[in-house]
């Protein structure tokens, strides 16, 4: 057996929202034969690919124009979805007390955490003079009204962009695909199944020291507008079992 880590289990997210959307778009019993899921399976694995630390700079095009992306269909009474339990994600019962524990299957720490940032702020990461810098709809809107300090003193996102200073990390999208797509992919997946979707390209990887992993985790975990963070681990694999 092993463990998904952080980073497959975004994987396995955007899958099912494809899979999810797909449904929704009207495919009917006869779209379901096994060679329609190949290539279904492949699509979606090209299109849903995970950034790997060495892309996140060098992306084309992140979003940043787009202030007011909706996650959920306007038109439709949606199901609230469950919120993560910051409690588990950090801590001696979280997944980071777990992996790394000794034995021979700990696991390995990727070397950045994967943050959740509340769906309601609209974070993304756009590119700025130094690196990637994390912005909000509200300082972005800010921005585009030419009130760009008026944006800033209002910030609800402010103590995370102090924290990745702090930590001198590097930011990117958890999620290979843009803005648009995710969006998209959201508001069907919410048709198909009734209730609010993640605001995806919420997911951000933020790398810093590996001595300060835990540390940057828990002080993420901690803010009002971080629905949650943990340490980032890459896949075990699978082991064989004794005869």
């Amino acid at each position: 057996m092993f463990r998904l880590s952080t980073s497959i289990a975004l994987f396995v997210l955007l899958i099912t929202l494809t899979v999810a959307t797909q449904q929704a778009s009207g495919l009917g019993a006869a779209s379901t034969t096994s060679n329609t899921s190949s290539t279904t399976s492949s699509t979606s694995k090209k299109s849903a690919e995970l950034i790997t630390p060495t892309q996140g700079s060098t992306l084309p095009g992140l979003g940043t124009n787009n202030n007011e992306i909706p996650t959920e269909a306007s038109d439709m009474d949606l199901i609230p979805r469950k919120l993560a339990n910051k409690d588990r994600t950090t801590g001696p019962d979280s997944m980071d007390a777990v992996m790394s524990a000794g034995g021979e299957n700990r696991a390995v720490r990727s070397g950045r955490i994967v943050v959740k940032f509340r769906d309601e702020y609209k974070v993304r990461c756009s590119a700025g003079i130094v690196g990637n810098v994390l912005t909000c709809a509200s300082t972005r809107a800010a921005n585009a009204a030419g009130n760009a300090s008026a944006g800033q003193q209002s910030n609800p996102i402010a103590s995370a962009i102090s924290l990745v200073d702090r930590f001198s990390g590097t930011v990117q999208p958890a999620i290979y695909k843009s803005v648009e797509q995710l969006a998209a992919l959201e508001k069907k997946a919410a048709a198909k199944s009734g209730k609010a979707q993640p605001d995806l390209a919420g997911y951000m990887f933020i790398t810093v020291s590996p001595a300060a992993l835990s540390a940057a985790a828990e002080a993420f975990n901690e803010l009002d507008c971080v629905e949650f963070a943990q340490v980032d681990y890459l896949p075990i694999p699978a082991q064989e079992c004794p005869d």
